[in-house]
């Protein structure tokens, strides 16, 4: 795996995820600490890429897996409604709705 932001690493990495869309993969992944634990990053330019620290967990705590999310476009979030004939809550006779 190289090295993190300069000293060697023995830990493993687990739950992966990667950006495909430069013309390198980057991969993001949690290593495996058992406490303050990191989010490390590697652009796949072959067998020498080394990682690089992302993010680092706090003391007795530690990251698990990770995920991208859709980012809300620059113009704002985007409302969308219910299909015509069918009902956000089925059943709710015991719901009620408080307006802000």
């Amino acid at each position: 795996m190289g090295t993190t932001t300069g000293s060697a690493t023995t830990y493993g990495a687990r739950g992966l995820t990667v950006d495909w869309a430069g013309a390198a993969p980057v991969v993001y992944a949690t290593t495996t600490e058992g406490s303050a634990n990191r989010v490390i990053r590697i652009v796949d330019t072959g067998s020498g890429a080394g990682a690089t620290l992302v993010a680092t967990a706090a003391a007795n705590t530690v990251f698990r897996g990770l995920d991208f999310a859709p980012v809300v476009d620059a113009a704002g979030p985007v409302f969308q409604g219910n299909p015509a004939g069918t009902a956000v809550c089925a059943n709710a006779s015991d719901v009620s709705y408080h307006g802000h």
